[in-house]
C-alpha cells in the first residue's frame, strides 16, 4: 500500500506499507518518507501495529484503524501517543 498526503498542491509525506501474518495474528508496517523521500524512521525500523479485531468494514489495529467507505474511499483514524490525540484523514483513489 502507498498513501500520499498532499498539502495544498504538493506533497507532504508518503506512507508505504504492508499487512503480514506474525504470530498467528496480522500486523500493520508502515515507514514514512517526507516530501524529499527522507525516511522518517531510522533506516531499519518500521511502525508495527497488531491487528485487534475487524468489524465489518473496519479494520482495528493497536493504534490505527482503517475504514472502507466505498472501492474508491477510506478513512484513518490514527491515535497519537503523545498527546492522545486522534488524527483522521480522508483517502480517495
Amino acid at each position: 500500500m502507498e498513501i500520499k498526503m498532499w498539502n495544498g498542491n504538493e506533497v507532504f509525506f508518503y506512507e508505504i506499507g504492508h499487512i503480514v501474518e506474525k504470530d498467528k495474528s496480522l500486523v500493520l508496517e508502515l515507514k514514512h518518507f517526507d516530501k524529499e523521500l527522507k525516511g522518517w524512521e531510522k533506516q531499519d525500523e518500521k511502525e508495527s501495529f497488531r491487528l485487534v479485531k475487524i468489524d465489518g468494514n473496519k479494520f482495528y489495529f493497536d493504534k490505527v484503524t482503517y475504514e472502507k467507505i466505498d472501492d474508491n474511499h477510506m478513512i484513518v483514524y490514527v491515535l497519537m501517543e503523545e498527546s492522545g490525540e486522534e488524527l483522521i484523514f480522508n483517502f480517495k483513489k
